[in-house]
């Protein structure tokens, strides 16, 4: 029985084929083994690797892969042995005898005799590593300007937004102290009897506006996604955090909570992601129905690549035939709870969508509410 290397020599010869192969130029050009390991190849094959011929003689396919690539390279090497394919081409690292890596384009085709049995491999190595650098730069730079852009864009979004929340907000209770002050200085009503009233009513408004200042201030302390710091979260660890914040801060924490992590962690800023969670158990617990016992679930899971949180509850809901185009904006309330203040929807929706994400809202009024977050939106849209 004839070893490897006598089969590739005598195949070789007999189609003269091995001069015109190892001439090739600026390709280099080796023979392996139907085992995988080299039988021979050329001066150029050998520089690209920056070893000598002969120490490369005998070596095997994987030898010179990084990590990365040697799972690949043994899939397409086994599809070769089991006839699935008869050749492959792809662009892959070698690891040099200096340690450093060389971008290469790898082609090989086996080699059968007359009775379809596999007798060798033929493997053809290109250097493209100027080529491949220059366009993983140009792909990385490409990627900086994606993400300036995307960090303009978000800018001006905030800074529209900032405009109208200034027009909007801050207007009333402006112009209503203004007209106090007016009303004050022109003397038609008793300065003795009006101060008390004067001073409250002031008072009040002094709050509000304050409190609407705070509330945009932190809004725009809202950065861009590319600015935020993610790390891999656990929505169970999140939510035992925002119950234990609420602990003494809520009046009534008896409620039936039923949750489903099928997605367990997601890559996301911790931060906003306990304030998004926060709001909307604080909003569950705000506007719970007199006629039941609240009812909270929240349910993740992965899709179509997109990660999803649902959150409903089964409390008073919202009319969002007439509501749906404020349900998320500032100071929109739509109960008539003494501490609504409109906050909570407006600053999540800030999060959600700071950091690439939508959130949806789903109602009927008396029958609950349920938000939708696809919090990786805009990767697939």
């Amino acid at each position: 029985m004839k070893d490897p290397k006598s089969i590739f020599i005598n195949s070789v010869w007999k189609e003269n084929k091995l001069e015109a192969l190892y001439n090739t130029p600026l390709i280099g050009v080796a023979f392996s083994s139907k085992q995988g390991y080299v039988l021979e190849l050329n001066q150029q094959y050998a520089d690209m690797l920056g070893y000598t011929r002969r120490e490369l003689v005998g070596t095997f396919w994987t030898d010179f892969s990084p990590p990365e690539y040697k799972e690949l390279t043994l899939n397409l090497y086994h599809r070769l042995l089991k006839k699935e394919i008869s050749c492959f081409t792809y662009e892959k690292e070698y690891i040099r005898k200096d340690k450093s890596r060389i971008w290469v384009e790898i082609s090989v085709q086996s080699k059968k005799n007359e009775f379809d049995n596999i007798e060798y491999f033929i493997v053809l190595a290109r250097d493209i590593d100027d080529r491949k650098k220059t366009l993983l730069k140009l792909d990385a730079e490409m990627k900086q300007n994606e993400a300036l852009i995307s960090k303009l864009k978000f800018q001006n979004e905030q800074l529209k937004e900032f405009a109208n929340l200034i027009s909007h907000n801050l207007r009333a209770p402006v112009g209503s102290m203004i007209g106090l002050l007016e009303l004050y200085d022109s003397g038609i009503v008793d300065y003795k009897q009006s101060i008390g009233v004067f001073s409250e009513q002031y008072r009040n408004l002094t709050y509000s506006l304050l409190d609407t200042i705070n509330t945009i201030g932190s809004a725009l302390d809202i950065k861009d996604r590319s600015e935020v710091k993610k790390e891999k979260v656990s929505f169970k660890e999140i939510l035992n955090t925002v119950i234990i914040s609420l602990l003494g801060k809520a009046k009534d924490l008896d409620f039936d909570l039923i949750t489903d992590f099928e997605l367990e962690e997601i890559t996301y800023s911790k931060s906003y992601l306990i304030s998004i969670i926060q709001n909307l158990l604080s909003n569950s617990l705000k506007y719970r129905s007199t006629e039941r016992k609240l009812r909270v679930e929240i349910k993740t899971y992965y899709t179509n690549e997109q990660e999803i949180m649902e959150f409903s509850d089964n409390g008073t809901g919202i009319n969002l035939e007439q509501n749906s185009r404020n349900i998320f904006g500032l100071h929109k309330t739509f109960h008539t709870n003494k501490d609504s203040k409109g906050v909570g929807l407006f600053l999540t929706r800030k999060h959600v969508e700071a950091m690439g994400g939508k959130i949806f809202a789903e109602s009927k009024q008396n029958y609950g509410i349920k938000f939708t977050l696809i919090f990786n939106y805009h990767e697939n849209h």
